[in-house]
């Protein structure tokens, strides 16, 4: 078991806990938390990294304008480049707005990743698994999971 695993879930999950665990923001460290917390980071799943949401208009830049996430939230972001502001529905993102939604997105972003593994392991593919970590900025973890090794 792992708890307050924060971005090592994935790779923990992969290797075989039984069960992990994150906050809802996948920081697990003491911080504030509040009106005035400001803009918290966007979990970035290909790259298994909470990023900074300053980051987010290069991410989306990269990505003909939108968030690299099917989930409902991230399909109505959008920025706008004349205000310089990230929008949803058509309109400025406050932080309180960005900070709710943003854990909807961590929800479906982590069910995602688990059902990777679960795939993974049912189609007998667990090396997938480490590919994505591998190609993530957690590529130091790929050691965690095992290499698939016959024993013919």
């Amino acid at each position: 078991m792992l708890l307050e695993g924060s971005l090592q879930c994935f790779p923990s999950a992969s290797y075989g806990f039984d069960l992990v665990s994150s906050s809802m923001r996948l920081l697990d460290k003491d911080s504030a938390y509040g009106e005035n917390a400001g803009y918290g980071g966007y979990f970035y799943e290909d790259k298994l990294l909470n990023v900074k949401y300053t980051d987010i208009p290069e991410i989306m830049s990269n990505n003909d304008g939108r968030l690299p996430c099917p989930c409902s939230f991230c399909r109505n972001v959008t920025y706008d480049t004349l205000k310089k502001e990230l929008q949803y529905n058509g309109t400025k993102i406050i932080s309180e707005e960005w900070n709710n939604h943003r854990r909807e997105h961590n929800r479906f972003a982590m069910n995602d990743l688990m059902e990777i593994i679960s795939r993974a392991i049912n189609e007998k593919q667990i090396e997938f698994v480490r590919q994505k970590i591998k190609d993530s900025e957690l590529s130091n973890l790929k050691r965690l999971i095992p290499q698939h090794y016959d024993s013919d």
